[in-house]
This record gives structure tokens, sequence and C-alpha cells, in this order.
């Protein structure tokens, strides 16, 4: 199978696995926090997380990001039995292959700088990246690309 149609086949998987919900907006100038990421894993089965930051068309995490580490780090570490999938989202403001590959190099951006700097076990994140396959806004403006542009923890079984 070739890369594209895997990763296609694991959000699908994902999917499957976990309903999807309605979301609602992001939340203004709120970061993450265990508790909330706690919260929102036991009811949901993920954690949508909008405070990780990134260069423009590059999976280089920018500094503002450590906040949302920090919370994510905790979170492990306060629960030591889970293991989640990092699923990173983009919008659609490229060609499809573009943004797919993108949202797996900061997928995988993500797992390397918990594991590394955070000193979370690698065993328990894996990385995926599926681009703009799982909107929860429109992509025809700035705002609803922003609420696609996100990070979502997904508990995995």
């Amino acid at each position: 199978m070739s890369l594209r149609r895997n990763l296609v086949f694991s959000f699908l998987t994902i999917c499957l696995l976990f309903s999807v919900s309605m979301v609602q907006a992001a939340p203004k100038n709120m970061s993450a926090t265990p508790e909330q990421i706690e919260k929102d894993i036991k009811e949901n089965g993920k954690a949508m997380i909008y405070d990780i930051f990134f260069d423009d068309n590059t999976a280089t995490i920018k500094p503002e990001s450590d906040k949302a580490f920090k919370a994510i780090s905790d979170y492990l570490k306060q629960n030591p039995e889970i293991k989640l999938f990092i699923v990173a989202h983009t919008d659609m403001e490229s060609d499809f292959d573009t943004v797919l590959k993108l949202s797996k190099a900061r997928a995988d951006a993500i797992v390397k700088q918990l594991v590394v700097q955070y000193g979370v076990s690698q065993k328990r994140i894996l990385s995926y990246g599926v681009g703009p396959l799982a909107p929860t806004d429109t992509n025809m403006t700035e705002k609803g690309r922003a609420k696609n542009r996100r990070v979502e923890l997904v508990k995995r079984a």
C-alpha cells in the first residue's frame, strides 16, 4: 500500500474507533492543561490542542508551544497507563499531498519533542498526520481554517 493510502486507512480506523462529535470553536486565550486534557479524553476519547504552533509551512515548532507540551507531558505522567495517538490536522490552503505530508511531519515533530525534551516513552505515543481530512469547520474563512489547524490527542485502546 502507498503511504497516502496507509495514512487514509489509519485515519478511517481512528474514526471508527472513536465517534466523531460536533466540535465547538477553539477557546480563546485558553491553553491546554493536564486537567482539561484528562476531562476531554474521559468524555470524548480525545482532546483537541490548539496551542501548538509551527512556523508557516514547516514542522518547526515555535517556542510559544511550550505550555501545551508541558500540559501533555504532565497529563501523561499523571496517567502512566494511557497511550495516545498524536494526530496533526491542517487546513486546505495547499494541495492535498503537500498538507498531508506536512501534517505527518508535524505529528512526528510533536512526538520527538515529547520524547526528547519531556521524557515521554515513545511506546506510549504514535504520530499520524491526516492533513485536511477531518475539518471541524469550513476552509473558506480564516476563522474556520484556524479551527482546522490543531492537534488531537486520541486515546489508544
